[in-house]
């Protein structure tokens, strides 16, 4: 396809108009549309067109991040720095509410369910304990999976905040509990 000089300064010109919108620096902005700081670069620049599906994903991401931040919600990036702070203050009790307020934050977010996990799986700063980083997967997996899965997010809460038969405690607790004692 053959694209005219002044299709690639507008093309450029929305593209740089949407990461200004999503408040995201350039590498945060690629890694969060699956593409490296360098290629965003040149499609910023015009000097490459990305694909359709690259622009229309650029233009949804600038569109959700500037609704979270208008509306004062965390990105997902704020609620992986607040859970990493809270747990390198040894305050576990806050990380969990953090990761809680990450799920609230995402269903007042109006990010489509698909583009939700993509954007949440693929945010710039990771949670650096295994364990938090794999119950923030899991809950941003339930939240997008809410509106058809109520059945399974039930099962999977309760099996995370129900004690085992035969266990005084549930995982959830266990994790709170030993993260107290370490």
């Amino acid at each position: 396809m053959n694209v005219g000089p002044a299709e690639r300064v507008e093309v450029a010109a929305a593209l740089r108009g949407t990461l200004k919108q999503s408040g995201l620096i350039q590498a945060d902005f690629a890694r969060h549309l699956g593409t490296s700081a360098t290629r965003l670069s040149t499609y910023l620049s015009g000097s490459t067109i990305p694909s359709a599906a690259i622009y229309l994903r650029a233009l949804r991401l600038g569109a959700a991040f500037a609704h979270v931040r208008q509306q004062g919600l965390m990105t997902p990036d704020d609620a992986a720095e607040a859970v990493n702070r809270a747990l390198a203050e040894g305050d576990v009790d806050f990380a969990l509410r953090m990761i809680l307020q990450a799920r609230d934050d995402l269903r007042a977010g109006g990010i489509e369910a698909d583009e939700l996990r993509r954007v949440w799986d693929r945010r710039s700063r990771l949670i650096e304990d295994d364990r938090f980083d794999t119950l923030f997967r899991v809950i941003v997996a339930l939240v997008s999976l809410f509106t058809g899965g109520v059945g399974v997010i039930a099962y999977i809460v309760g099996w995370i905040v129900i004690p085992e038969e035969g266990q005084k405690t549930s995982i959830a607790e266990d994790l709170v509990n030993k993260n107290r004692q370490g």
